[in-house]
């Protein structure tokens, strides 16, 4: 297991994080964590288009990390359409209803 700074314990779906810069905010979909409750990693909508066309994208705990995130001091709704279908989609890899292409400008 990688190391596990002390705000990865607290991250739950709708945390928000920010980048090294503070320049972009992205919302947690997911957390996905070891029997120990370390955090593994967090699922996130995507950023751009990649060769699988999933609208998502999973980022480990030393990803994280090495990336220079840290947890903003508030969480989002998710309570849009959107913000269902995404979860649905994630919840089950299998759905390809919803595209890259749909998540567009979504955090």
């Amino acid at each position: 297991m990688q190391r596990q700074l002390p705000w990865m314990k607290d991250l739950k779906e709708g945390s928000v994080l920010w980048n090294r810069s503070k320049t972009r905010a992205r919302i947690v979909r997911k957390v996905s964590r070891y029997p120990t409750g370390e955090l593994w990693g967090v699922t996130l909508a995507i950023l751009n288009c990649s060769w699988t066309g999933r609208p998502y994208t999973t980022i480990t705990s030393n990803d994280l990390i090495q990336q220079g995130y840290h947890p903003a001091p508030f969480r989002a709704k998710l309570n849009r359409l959107i913000d269902f279908q995404l979860s649905l989609a994630i919840n089950d890899h299998h759905r390809r209803d919803l595209s890259c292409h749909d998540v567009k400008g979504v955090l």
